[in-house]
């Protein structure tokens, strides 16, 4: 487990064949700062970001 993982709380639910585990950090605990990445490539100039939501029939 991560560091400052609070083990006592950590719960799982399985619900449809799919497994969901939660791992609740400890109260105060600093973990490390977000890292941002620069993704380059090919043809990946400025666009605009699409938002795809699935429907329950698609999982």
């Amino acid at each position: 487990m991560p560091p400052g993982a609070d083990m006592v709380r950590v719960a799982a639910r399985l619900d449809d064949g799919v497994l969901t585990v939660t791992v609740p950090k400890v109260p105060g605990h600093r973990g490390r700062e977000p890292r941002v990445v620069a993704i380059d490539g090919a043809g990946a100039g400025e666009k605009e970001a699409e938002v795809v939501t699935a429907s329950k029939a698609e999982m």
